[in-house]
């Protein structure tokens, strides 16, 4: 059994449920094609354990009705998103092997988590990064601050049940952040 097999195995009701509305299954498995493509880009690492877990997530957009919350699985998209510095701040901070999986969001399965060229829709709060041991990085998108969980069922419930939202931010410092994402107040 490989980690990411185990990671799936020990997954919460809750998250299990949520998956399975997302219409994940544990037989799915899509092309990586273009998501290997933009990880290249970013010079992201495709690790065993990111690989098995887009191969079963990418392409989902996951949705909590109850808290209003959702997590788009999608390399593709967060490479996107991503600046050009910012792969290698995340990893200084989180773990050299973080490969950007996901964006999270308020949205709904009729505004979904858009790319950052697309028309319409709801823009991510945060981005999702695993390492290659399994563990997980959640940083928002202004750098104000992240939250780290050491594993799948703790980022998921994270990322659509808020489940230490508040008392799990970690605030990041200015030496911790690509330039550019402070305000000086000049």
């Amino acid at each position: 059994m490989t980690p990411y097999d185990a990671a799936v195995r020990s997954l919460s009701n809750e998250v299990l449920e949520l998956l399975r509305e997302g219409g994940w299954s544990e037989s799915r498995r899509v092309p990586l094609d273009e998501a290997r493509a933009s990880l290249v880009s970013q010079g992201a690492p495709l690790h065993a354990y990111a690989e098995e877990l887009l191969h079963s997530l990418d392409g989902l957009q996951l949705h909590n009705p109850a808290t209003g919350r959702s997590l788009k699985v999608s390399a593709v998209d967060i490479c996107d998103w991503l600046d050009e510095e910012d792969l290698s701040y995340v990893q200084a901070l989180f773990a050299p092997s973080a490969c950007p999986v996901a964006l999270g969001a308020r949205a709904s399965p009729e505004f979904p988590i858009t790319s950052p060229t697309a028309s319409c829709g709801a823009f991510p709060e945060s981005f999702f990064y695993v390492a290659e041991d399994g563990r997980w990085l959640c940083i928002d998108t202004y750098w104000g601050g992240a939250w780290f969980f050491p594993h799948l069922d703790a980022a998921l419930r994270f990322a659509l049940l808020q489940e230490e939202f508040e008392t799990g931010r970690v605030p990041l410092t200015r030496e911790q952040c690509p330039p550019g994402t402070w305000d000086d107040g000049d």
